[in-house]
Order: C-alpha cells, then structure tokens, then sequence
C-alpha cells in the first residue's frame, strides 16, 4: 500500500507457460489479495469486451481504495480467432493488449504500485496508459525485473512500476516480489 493507504495493482497478461504457473503459485500462497479475471475472449462478441474492461476498473478501484492489492489476470487459455487470416488474428490480438491496457489507463484511483507480467503488457501499460516519458530506473526487484519511478508528466507521478517480463523468473519469483510489495 501506499501513503494513502490505497493497495497495488498487479496485470497478468502473458500466456507463456511459465507465467501461468507464477500465477498459480501467486494465487496458492495465500496472501492478502483480490483476484480479478479479466475475460479476453469477449473479444469475440461485438461491445463485450468494453463492458468486461469497465466491470474489471470497478472492481480494482473499490478494493484499492479499501487497501487491498489487487491481482488483474486474464484467462490462461489464449484466445485464438476461427481463422487462418494472420492480420485477422494481429488485430484481434491487438484489441485485447489494448483493452489490457486501458485497465490501468481508466484507474482514477492512484495505486500503492503497479507491477504488468508480459513484455508487451509491461510496455503498452508504461508507454500508453500511464504516460511514462521519463522514469527514475531504481534498480532490479529480481534480476531481470526492473523498477522504475515514473516521472512527473505520467499519470501517476513518482509512482513504482515493476516490469516482469513473461520468461523471467523460476515459479516462486511473482509471488516472492508481491509479498514483498504488499
């Protein structure tokens, strides 16, 4: 939590095999978090996945401004459209990294931290939804796993964004770096 109290954000966005198995041991440990399943397959139904977003900031807000952190994920079964047309599939795949994205984007709660799992989770959120131009890189969490402090133009200013990326880590490292942030 942070100095108002507020709890952090953690956005699970990488299928990778490994991050699957982070995400259940995160889940396994027992510590004090909500769990909120972000549902990307609503992708296939036109006006779904907007309302799956909303529903997803609601709850995140409500349980950080009652100090709880909060674990955003999506469904571990990757979502694959019915097709063999590649761009099909890149822009599909393009509108859940953006609806991923536009989580943290929407937050008009200010978490205690936000730490994205996945490389192109980590970036979009950094780049997009929190604005970071510039950040104070404070060293590595885990090897591998930097922290930084966003800058003053961000969204949220002077704010620690861990960034993990989807193959990093053995099974523990995600849950060991959360109790640690808690």
């Amino acid at each position: 939590t942070d100095d108002d109290g507020h709890g952090g954000v953690v956005i699970i966005g990488s299928h990778v095999n490994k991050t699957t198995r982070q995400y259940e041991h995160l889940r396994d440990r027992g510590l004090p978090l909500e769990f909120v399943q972000f549902d990307q397959h609503l992708v296939a139904f036109d006006g779904s996945l907007e309302g799956e977003v909303q529903r997803v900031v609601d709850e995140v807000e409500r349980q950080i401004n009652v100090g709880r952190s909060v674990v955003v994920y999506t469904r571990r079964e990757r979502y694959d459209a019915d097709t063999d047309d590649q761009d099909h599939q890149l822009l599909i795949s393009q509108r859940i990294s953006d609806a991923i994205m536009s989580i943290v984007a929407r937050l008009s709660v200010r978490p205690g931290f936000i730490l994205t799992k996945g490389g192109i989770t980590s970036s979009d959120v950094g780049t997009k939804a929190l604005q970071v131009k510039k950040a104070l890189v404070m060293g590595q969490i885990r090897p591998g796993i930097p922290v930084w402090l966003t800058g003053d133009e961000s969204k949220f200013p002077q704010l620690p964004f861990i960034i993990f990326p989807g193959n990093v880590g053995d099974e523990g490292t995600l849950a060991d770096i959360v109790e640690e942030l808690l």
